[in-house]
């Protein structure tokens, strides 16, 4: 019942064939930030949420690309752990 939603799975790390951009991007698995191949796909004034390796565990971070570009990076939280992202695995699931 929602009209204004446009879900896409799709491997995040592999190369487009046209450059679109979206407001939202959740990752459902372990990245570097800033992660310029996934940060890439937000506009201006995005989100992307994803887990992030620190010491020795995982934590849930949200990235926020500002109007200007700038690429802000805040702690959600603690997470379990997740594999990290591999390029074409989206294709084997």
């Amino acid at each position: 019942g929602v009209d204004n939603v446009r879900v896409l799975y799709a491997d995040g790390l592999a190369p487009a064939a046209k450059e679109t951009r979206y407001a939202r991007v959740l990752v459902h698995g372990l990245i570097e930030p800033p992660a310029p191949r996934l940060t890439r796909w937000l506009a201006p004034g995005g989100v992307l949420v994803a887990a992030i390796a620190e010491g020795d565990g995982q934590r849930i971070v949200r990235l926020t690309l500002s109007e200007e570009g700038a690429l802000r990076v805040e702690a959600l939280g603690g997470v379990r752990t997740l594999m990290p992202l591999v390029v074409g695995l989206m294709r084997a699931l």
